[in-house]
């Protein structure tokens, strides 16, 4: 603070502002080093030297912004890497809002001591709890040796915007640094499964720029990194569980391809990830940086309000018809075929899509009662069946913990229902209704000790239904300008059959049976999508 006589004015009589702040530097700088620096504290002074490295500024006082100096993304990570190793952590964060060594000193010097010890990066040591859906995907993916792995995940979407290199390595990091579960993998050990986190991690980017082919030779080029990308999966015990590559097709247009593992992420999760990045890549790129409110709901405080969350006794009815049904049994197909997961995509007639929702609330049932119950149906005429599991990915949201719906991390899980096609449809409407209700009661239970004594096939049917339905919190104008029909996802999903209804921006209902063909063959899953298409057809002709 500078306490002068008077403020400098224009000539209009207004303060004058730059004048103002020139009078402070002026002062700040008046004197030889010794005199400008003894004014820090330990902090400020063990930050200044580190300052002056990174930057190649020996001259660089304690109020030179770090940024107006030289400092970028890339300066930013080697700050941050020397500060960790002077025993200083800092995030990145931190210097965009403390840009100067006397800001930034301050604000550490507050902070430190309210600060938890920083954990040690060794594997397993205080690191958060497994999460049930975590452990089972965990465990899927180890014991089935298969590529492309288990549990993989792959999103693109082409922006209509300059790619800044610098802007997306800084979003990246702020994302690993926000969110615990980006810095986390999955070992084994004589103990069983335990999660492995580390302080600091840098998502591997891929950056290819435009070499003067076309456009539609980038997206091929793009595409064929994904395929590799895909092929390669990940060591699940070596955070972080997600690579980025970015593909500039042309001047003001690029597309991002992210693989990630399942374990880190449901699709709720993925969907707060997504739009948290491009808040974040705008704003870098305006040069108007904000730091992102802090996590309501961060891991660790998740798991642990997960496990103090009462879980209601399951319904008697619910586990009693399970014990009753048989295992869900595919039509027999050749072995070892390809492993790359295959999809039948439809659109739902608008027309269609309302039909089924009202028949099933006419019923008392939720509007995805309806299509549950086509997929039922189709699968018994299929597999020749009219009592089996089927299983239902449920957000894992449905509990009573407050922001539960802000966490980022792999809380949806799959539990099975009883199907019984006995009936009427508005019966077998009501039957699977209530077995919704029954699993979505158990979203904090853990699925091991639950189904404990199922058949293993019972426990984990062959054949899953999702029905997305993603918070409305993300609607309106995004971030970045996407091009919608050039967006695209896969997954090597857990099961080797699985019904994904979803709404696709701008074009209605959609509906996506994902199969795997080593288990599920072509002309079985073109023939499964037929009936599933003239069961909703059915459905909605009750209306």
């Amino acid at each position: 603070m500078l306490v002068v006589d008077a403020l400098p004015r224009t000539t209009n009589g207004k303060a004058d502002r730059k004048a103002s702040a020139r009078m402070v530097r002026d002062v700040a700088d008046q004197g030889d080093d010794a005199t400008c620096t003894s004014a820090l504290t330990g902090t400020g002074r063990r930050l200044l030297t580190i300052w002056r490295q990174v930057l190649g500024g020996p001259e660089l006082g304690p109020d030179d912004d770090f940024f107006r100096s030289g400092g970028d993304s890339i300066a930013t990570i080697r700050l941050r890497h020397e500060c960790a190793e002077a025993g200083l952590p800092i995030q990145a964060m931190d210097v965009f809002a403390h840009p100067t060594v006397r800001r930034l000193a301050g604000h550490l010097d507050r902070t430190l001591a309210d600060r938890p010890a920083t954990p040690p990066t060794v594997a397993g040591v205080d690191a958060p709890t497994l999460l049930p859906a975590q452990r089972r995907l965990a465990v899927a993916t180890l014991l089935g040796e298969r590529t492309p792995q288990l549990g993989l995940v792959q999103e693109s979407h082409e922006y209509e915007e300059e790619l800044d290199v610098d802007a997306l390595r800084t979003a990246l990091d702020l994302l690993a640094e926000r969110h615990e579960v980006l810095r986390t993998g999955v070992e084994s050990g004589t103990g069983g499964f335990r999660a492995r986190t580390e302080e600091r991690v840098t998502v591997p980017l891929t950056v290819r720029r435009a070499d003067g082919i076309g456009a539609a030779a980038r997206r091929e080029l793009a595409r064929a990194h994904a395929d590799v990308a895909l092929q390669e999966g990940f060591d699940l015990s070596v955070p972080p569980l997600l690579k980025v590559a970015a593909f500039e097709l042309e001047p003001g247009r690029f597309t991002l391809v992210w693989t990630l593992h399942h374990v880190i992420s449901d699709g709720w999760s993925w969907e707060l990830l997504q739009h948290e990045f491009e808040i974040l890549y705008a704003s870098l790129r305006q040069g108007r940086f904000r730091p992102l409110p802090a996590a309501v709901l961060p891991l660790r405080e998740l798991t642990r309000r997960l496990a103090q969350s009462p879980s209601p006794a399951p319904s008697r009815e619910w586990l009693d018809e399970l014990r009753a049904v048989s295992p869900l049994a595919l039509p027999p197909t050749r072995t070892g075929g390809d492993t790359d997961r295959a999809h039948v995509d439809w659109a739902v007639a608008p027309e269609t899509d309302a039909a089924v929702r009202g028949v099933a609330m006419s019923a008392g049932c939720a509007p995805s009662t309806g299509y549950l119950l086509a997929y039922a149906e189709a699968l018994g005429r299929v597999c020749r069946q009219s009592l089996f599991p089927l299983g239902v990915v449920s957000s894992g949201r449905n509990v009573d913990i407050p922001y539960i719906d802000t966490a980022v991390a792999c809380l949806a899980r799959s539990l099975p229902v009883p199907v019984d096609l006995s009936g009427t449809s508005h019966e077998r409407l009501r039957r699977l209704h209530r077995h919704l209700a029954a699993v979505l009661a158990q979203d904090s239970a853990d699925p091991d000790d639950l189904l404990a004594g199922l058949a293993p096939a019972v426990r984990d049917p062959a054949a899953a239904f999702v029905f997305q339905n993603y918070p409305d919190a993300l609607s309106g104008p995004a971030p970045l300008r996407r091009a919608p029909a050039a967006s695209w996802w896969r997954e090597t999903g857990s099961e080797p059959l699985a019904l994904v209804c979803h709404e696709e921006s701008g074009e209605g209902f959609h509906c996506r049976l994902e199969y795997d063909p080593a288990e599920v063959s072509v002309p079985t899953a073109t023939v499964l999508a037929r009936e599933i298409r003239r069961a909703l057809d059915r459905l909605a002709a009750e209306a």
